[in-house]
C-alpha cells in the first residue's frame, strides 16, 4: 500500500494553472482520477492544495484550480478507501469564518483533516505560531482533526524564516494533542525539522517534492513521523516513489511506516477496516519489491 498525502486532483479548470508542467494530466471526472492513481501505483490520495480559496491565505486565484470543501467530501464519500478529503480553511476570515467552516467541514461534511498556509499573507499570519491562529488550533484540537501546515520558505512571507520549524515546535508544545503535518518539510530547514520530530511526537514531516534538495536530512527524521507525499503535479509521482523505495531504509519495516502506516496513524484512518487491517499486517515492502 502507498498513501500519497499530496497528490493533486487536476480538474479541467485547474489545468489552466498547471498545464505548463509536463507531468500534469487532466482528470475530467473523479473516476478518471482514481483510474490514474491505479496507473501510478497509489492506493490512497489526499489533494490538500486542490481545495477552496481558504487553503492558502492570499491566493485569491485558487478557486479556478481546484475542488471546494464540499467536493472534497463528495470524493471521500464516493471513494472512502481511495481518497481522504481535506478541509481548506482560512483562519484569517477573509474568505469565510474560519472556525465556523472548520466545524461545518467536520460535523456536516465528515472531513477529518484540514490544511492552512501560515505566512503566505503576513497581515493574516506571520508564521505557524502567530497567536491569531491559536483559536483555529484550539478548535482543531477539540475536534481531533489533523492539521497540514504548508511550510515553505520559497514563496510568501516577510522573510524566509516564516517557514522555520521553531514555530512548529512552539505550536506542538502548546497543543501536544494536535497532530501537525509539515508539508514541504519546512524547506529549506529540513534538518531543523528533523530535530523537532525528535522533540515532539505530534509533529510529522512530509518534504514531498522538496525531498530531493536534502534527502540525507530525511534519514534524521523519526521513522514514525516521516510521511510519503509526491507533490504531484510539480514532479512526477514515479520519480518521488523511486527515491523513497530505493532509500537506505528500503527493505526494512521503516519503509512500510513511511509509505502508509504513519499516514494512517497521523490521519487516524483506523476507523476504516481496510486501514486498520493494514496496521496489523506484517511489512509488505522489501528491497526488491516496489509495492504490495
Amino acid at each position: 500500500m502507498i498513501i500519497d498525502i499530496r497528490c493533486r486532483y487536476i480538474t479541467r479548470d485547474a489545468a489552466k494553472y498547471f498545464d505548463q508542467l509536463e507531468s500534469t494530466e487532466i482528470h475530467a471526472t473523479p473516476e478518471s482520477f482514481i483510474a490514474w492513481l491505479d496507473k501510478q501505483g497509489i492506493d490512497v490520495a489526499l489533494s490538500p492544495t486542490a481545495a477552496s480559496l481558504g487553503l492558502k491565505l492570499g491566493r485569491w486565484d485558487l478557486a479556478a484550480r481546484a475542488i471546494d470543501n464540499a467536493g472534497q467530501a463528495d470524493m471521500q464519500r464516493r471513494f472512502p478507501e481511495r481518497f481522504v478529503g481535506v478541509a481548506a480553511i482560512d483562519p484569517g476570515n477573509e474568505v469565510h469564518d474560519g472556525l465556523q467552516e472548520l466545524e461545518h467541514c467536520v460535523n456536516n461534511l465528515g472531513l477529518r483533516v484540514t490544511s492552512i498556509e501560515p505566512g503566505r499573507k503576513p497581515m493574516l499570519a506571520e508564521n505557524v505560531a502567530d497567536q491569531r491562529l491559536y483559536d483555529f488550533y484550539q478548535l482543531a484540537d477539540e475536534l481531533d482533526v489533523a492539521v497540514i501546515l504548508q511550510t515553505s520558505g520559497l514563496k510568501g512571507g516577510v522573510s524566509i524564516v516564516h517557514a522555520h520549524p521553531r514555530w512548529v515546535d512552539r505550536v506542538a508544545h502548546d497543543f501536544p494533542g494536535l497532530r501537525l503535518i509539515c508539508a514541504h518539510g519546512c524547506v529549506p530547514y529540513f534538518r531543523e525539522l528533523a530535530l523537532v520530530t525528535r522533540r515532539r511526537p505530534n509533529v510529522y514531516a512530509s518534504p514531498d517534492l522538496y525531498t530531493f534538495l536534502d534527502f540525507s536530512a530525511c534519514q534524521w527524521i523519526q521513522p514514525g513521523q516521516l510521511i510519503f507525499a509526491s507533490g504531484y503535479p510539480f514532479v512526477p509521482v514515479e520519480r518521488v516513489k523511486k527515491t523513497y523505495l530505493s532509500a537506505p531504509w528500503a527493505g526494512s519495516h521503516k519503509l512500510d511506516d513511511i509509505m502508509y502506516r504513519n499516514a494512517i496513524r497521523a490521519l487516524k484512518l483506523e476507523h476504516n477496516a481496510l486501514f486498520a487491517s493494514r496496521l496489523k499486517q506484517p511489512p509488505v515492502f522489501s528491497r526488491n519489491s516496489r509495492n504490495a
